[in-house]
């Protein structure tokens, strides 16, 4: 996870808020594509959303949502405003850990050393005195060195990445990639699409390690195994309770009573995120997907772009909002609900609420240029932007 990326950087504080900064990245960038977030997933593939609508009005909203709060923390926190402590770590690492050629060169010359160093002890016999050496200490001295070298080596070849992991990961991502393109060229569903990807990833992963016993768990077959069964079955009940609900008229009278309060799709919107800060954004989403009719909301219409945009990034107003907040609590223990309230909720709450503004101004300023508007089209997106934050 790109959380683990802040481990080993400058101060103890100085990872708490990068690894902060992550956590409101990861879910921002989850929120613009159908295939980043599972929220936006299931949009698009019950056919509220598509991709290139998605892509096109949430980048801007998501990329404010990250924005603000990474320049403000940049300006107002200490413990990131000064580059000194990034750079004394990274200058420290760097003359600490020598390069794993090297290291290998070394051990490879000790080797040659204590080789010749014993065959130099034998040829001298057992006249020279205090210099011979007894076979046992020449063979230990000969398999210290080769030991030295063969523990290097491999440890040279555990840090050197193979080219294999370089072409199982590009075709894992390609695989990804090529989800949406399938579905808007060949017609092909999401889920028949991710599972003839996977088969192929399938195919190429036994390919590459055909009669390689030991590699065998690098295979997807073998990855299969270590599924978790338990968060699939966990959205297996979630999207059915959110059925019963739906066939019981529960959930519309829901929308009913909350579009008789919030008369804006907006504010409807902003609700749902702050929601999933709290509560998890699947059954949210769920929720809202059986609320409201795709005859009154058709594809791609602001109430669903924005459902999208909120419950990806409301997750970060709190750190348990979302996986990978509570992942980030997982692995620094200085990462508190508290700390978060305190140092990282209210600028995460205003990049939340500068994307949502960004998204309703593109809106207008498009709605404007579209009939005419031209000169001011600014200044209506603008009020409106001023008005909603």
């Amino acid at each position: 996870m790109p959380i683990s990326t802040c481990a080993g950087v400058g101060t103890a504080d100085t990872r708490r808020f990068l690894g902060a900064a992550v956590v409101v990245a990861a879910n921002a960038g989850g929120a613009w594509t159908p295939i980043g977030d599972v929220t936006t997933t299931m949009l698009w593939i019950h056919g509220q959303v598509s991709t290139a609508a998605t892509m096109r009005d949430l980048l801007l909203p998501s990329a404010l949502s990250v924005a603000v709060p990474v320049a403000a923390w940049a300006l107002t926190a200490p413990e990131i405003a000064s580059k000194e402590p990034l750079l004394l770590a990274s200058s420290s690492s760097a003359s600490s850990s020598p390069p794993a050629a090297s290291s290998g060169r070394d051990a490879a010359t000790a080797s040659h050393a204590a080789t010749a160093a014993a065959a130099a002890a034998q040829a001298a016999g057992p006249g020279s005195g205090g210099s011979a050496a007894s076979p046992g200490s020449r063979g230990q001295e000969v398999e210290a060195g080769a030991g030295a070298g063969a523990g290097a080596g491999a440890e040279a070849e555990a840090e050197a990445a193979p080219p294999r992991s370089n072409l199982v990961l590009s075709v894992g991502l390609g695989s990804l990639l090529m989800v949406p393109v399938l579905r808007a060229w060949a017609g092909l569903p999401p889920h028949m699409g991710m599972l003839a990807c996977l088969g192929f990833l399938w195919l190429v992963t036994d390919a590459i390690h055909f009669g390689e016993g030991d590699r065998r768990h690098l295979t997807v077959s073998q990855a299969l195994k270590r599924v978790d069964s338990e968060a699939v079955l966990f959205f297996t009940g979630v999207l059915l309770a959110v059925a019963a609900l739906d066939k019981a008229g529960l959930l519309r009278e829901l929308a009913e009573a909350l579009s008789a309060a919030l008369p804006r799709q907006e504010l409807v919107a902003g609700v749902i995120g702050f929601a999933s800060a709290v509560v998890d954004n699947v059954p949210l989403v769920a929720a809202t997907m059986g609320m409201y009719d795709m005859a009154q909301y058709p594809k791609d219409s602001d109430l669903w772009q924005l459902i999208a945009y909120c419950a990806g990034t409301g997750g970060s107003l709190l750190v348990i909002g979302s996986a990978a907040g509570v992942t980030l609590m997982g692995m620094d223990r200085g990462v508190s609900f508290g700390w978060y309230a305190r140092r990282i909720t209210p600028w995460a709450t205003a990049g939340y609420l500068a994307g949502l503004g960004a998204y309703v101004a593109q809106q207008q300023l498009q709605l404007q240029l579209a009939g005419g508007g031209g000169g001011a089209a600014a200044a209506v997106a603008a009020a409106t932007a001023t008005g909603l934050l």
